[in-house]
């Protein structure tokens, strides 16, 4: 979901009752394995996603996803955090 939710950030979801498209969501595709991605479809009970990253297609935003497997609507993202520290990181000086 880069370049929203950098590699490594802590997300935090609700679950609801309705999702919509746009909304960026937690979805299991397998017993151990979730993917994070925007919702740009919803027909009868099935979703179709995309990441935010133009540059780079995925093979997962490819199948069409039950609603079912929706984990939860990301809230919040820790990504704002990753930016901050970088931008306070002191230049090494030689």
């Amino acid at each position: 979901m880069e370049p929203t939710i950098l590699s490594g950030s802590l997300v935090l979801t609700f679950n609801k009752n309705q999702y919509n498209v746009h909304d960026i969501v937690v979805v299991s595709i397998a017993q151990d394995l979730s993917i994070i991605k925007r919702i740009t479809s919803i027909q009868n009970k099935k979703i179709k996603l995309c990441g935010d990253n133009f540059n780079k297609s995925s093979s997962l935003c490819e199948p069409w996803y039950s609603i079912d497997q929706i984990i939860g609507k990301v809230i919040f993202n820790s990504s704002f955090l990753h930016k901050i520290i970088k931008a306070k990181e002191p230049s090494h000086i030689s």
